[in-house]
């Protein structure tokens, strides 16, 4: 996730166009000077810290899903308390994501793909060590299976696999891998989705969860479990693609277009830093936080009904558009 705030003042800002600001991690004291205060949920008292100044912002950061986010701001006592949200929500006033695909400078051969999909032993696999989640993936992979062999990773499953090997084994040895993600909630895309766009990994990505997929990525990289009506629907169409190799050679062909790119803070932080030096242009206030965060932001799990769409997508990776490959 978006890393906290960590480091020193030059380490943090140095980097940025507007470089100009200090970080300090001593409350009691800095509080009284600072600009901003940015607080990572909410501290387990409910009391409003009083403002030092007129102009001194107050920053709401938080990086989980509302899911996992505490409602002790619901409190009416924190009712236009906060200035400016830090979150993966590409409505956020500084957006943090999770990483960012980039342009990769070269793409392997076709040949060299096909040649590592024949090698390709096993059907998918699933890293997961959190089990029974409001998004119910436990129930959606158990159906999966009847269809197809799922590996499952992680404590939700009897195998195990840690560090760097993990993405060298999916390269290796899946054709599918599964980025679930542990609740349905707007522009909730995690580090489970980005880790096979990593360097000389060649895996392709069924998706399921809240975000807007196609708003952001490029068909043809990844499967999206929403197309489908049912998870046994889904592992269908996953083995006529283990037969099919032309279309999944050119799907590999096609992720190997993008990069995962792990700078989110730097570019977060330099907002940050380009804010509190325009403060009186970005002037706001969220006269309520809880409804912003929450508020229709999340949804249950529903029974999947197959998408029919012959529009045009716009491709944009979460940091700007991507350019259509030819």
């Amino acid at each position: 996730m978006c890393p906290l705030l960590r480091g020193s003042s030059r380490e943090f800002f140095g980097a940025c166009p507007v470089s100009a600001c200090a970080l300090s991690f001593v409350r009691s004291n800095d509080n009284l000077t600072a600009d901003a205060v940015v607080f990572h949920d909410l501290p387990e008292k409910l009391a409003v810290p009083q403002r030092t100044s007129p102009t001194q912002v107050y920053v709401f950061m938080h990086m989980e899903s509302p899911v996992h986010v505490s409602d002790r701001y619901k409190s009416t006592l924190w009712n236009a308390a906060f200035n400016w949200t830090w979150s993966y929500r590409v409505d956020a006033d500084i957006f943090c994501p999770v990483a960012y695909l980039k342009r990769a400078r070269e793409v392997p051969t076709r040949a060299f793909l096909l040649s590592l999909r024949r090698n390709k032993t096993k059907a998918v696999a699933w890293f997961s060590s959190h089990c029974n989640v409001q998004s119910r993936r436990d129930e959606y992979v158990a159906r999966l299976r009847r269809v197809i062999p799922v590996d499952i990773y992680g404590r939700c499953g009897s195998l195990q696999c840690t560090g760097p090997t993990c993405e060298q084994m999916l390269s290796t040895d899946y054709m599918f891998y599964l980025s679930y993600e542990n609740s349905f909630c707007q522009d909730y895309v995690t580090e489970k989705f980005f880790r096979v766009f990593k360097e000389n990994v060649y895996v392709v990505p069924v998706v399921r969860g809240g975000a807007d997929y196609d708003k952001y990525f490029m068909r043809g990289v990844y499967v999206d479990s929403e197309w489908f009506e049912s998870p046994e629907d889904l592992g269908r169409h996953l083995l006529e693609l283990m037969e099919d190799e032309e279309t999944y050679v050119d799907m590999l062909w096609r992720r190997a277009h993008f990069l995962y790119h792990e700078h989110g803070i730097v570019d977060a932080k330099c907002q940050l830093c380009h804010r509190l030096h325009n403060v009186h242009r970005f002037a706001k206030t969220y006269p309520d936080l809880y409804e912003w965060n929450h508020h229709n932001r999340c949804r249950p799990p529903s029974p999947l009904k197959l998408k029919k769409s012959n529009k045009q997508k716009n491709s944009t990776a979460l940091v700007g558009k991507v350019q259509k490959i030819k």
